[in-house]
């Protein structure tokens, strides 16, 4: 798919494009740059390693998204205790 969007734009360099782009998809992330590179050709934007690199910057400065806390409240043991003495728990 990349490779055949570089053919179509720019023939000449789509060989050194490409490696460019498998050595970034390699240091970075394959699936992040997979996404972006869907994203690009979708939307009509002329594909090159610059570009993908710089979106790939652009999403890691981005702040991340806030992490869900979970609080887990204190568990009483003692009608587990109850139990394996014997007693039954009301």
């Amino acid at each position: 798919m990349a490779y055949d969007e570089l053919q179509r734009q720019q023939p000449a360099q789509a060989e050194r494009e490409y490696l460019q782009l498998l050595q970034l998809a390699a240091a970075e992330s394959e699936e992040l740059v997979a996404t972006v590179l869907r994203e690009l050709i979708d939307g009509g934007t002329a594909v090159s390693s610059k570009r993908v690199r710089e979106e790939l910057r652009a999403r890691v400065d981005q702040p991340e998204r806030s992490v869900l806390t979970v609080m887990i409240a204190p568990v009483s043991l003692q009608s587990y205790d109850l139990l394996l003495a014997g007693e039954v728990a009301a």
